[in-house]
């Protein structure tokens, strides 16, 4: 079993690192300082595995403690259904902060989230990805042994493809950004 565990966190610490990875290229490329601002602030998302629409609710919600030190964020998603979702405080205060520079460039919320979903699409594009901000949170979760708050939303079968795949990408790592 301890292999498994070895396996989902080197896949979580490899989607960590290509998303940062990812950051420092985009902060780099002479595009508009909206997307400067706007790549960190998806990435960051997606290391907690939060759907990009969650900015929308950052303003309004108050995380609470939650298991382990962590916090646990209450989000209202399609349907009405609160989904709480566990976040690491570090993340949770890097949002904040990211999202609070994105805000003063860019008109409209609705433009923001459509900027996110750009670069998260354009993030997993250019990496050859099939992974999403659920598949993210659930590696996260089992890297910080708490899946059992996953029971029942996503499926071991998911979890290994997502595991293998990642890991397949490991020499995305070594070439050159």
């Amino acid at each position: 079993m301890v292999a498994v565990e070895d396996k989902v966190r080197e896949a979580y610490e490899l989607l960590v690192a290509l998303t940062r990875r990812y950051e420092e290229a985009r902060a780099r490329s002479p595009a508009r300082r909206a997307r400067a601002v706007i790549a960190p602030l998806a990435m960051a998302l997606f290391r907690e595995g939060l759907p990009m629409t969650a900015v929308k609710q950052m303003d309004t919600i108050a995380p609470r403690p939650g298991p382990g030190g962590y916090l646990v964020l209450p989000l209202l998603r399609p349907g009405a259904v609160v989904h709480e979702y566990i976040v690491t405080v570090v993340g949770y205060d890097e949002i904040k902060r990211l999202l609070s520079e994105a805000r003063s460039q860019y008109a409209t919320e609705l433009s923001l989230v459509r900027s996110l979903h750009y670069e998260s699409n354009r993030f997993r594009k250019v990496y050859g990805l099939r992974v999403t901000p659920l598949d993210a949170y659930a590696l996260k979760l089992y890297s910080l042994n708490l899946l059992q708050h996953l029971a029942g939303k996503y499926s071991a079968e998911r979890l290994g493809f997502v595991v293998e795949h990642l890991l397949s990408r490991r020499a995305l790592l070594a070439a050159t950004p």
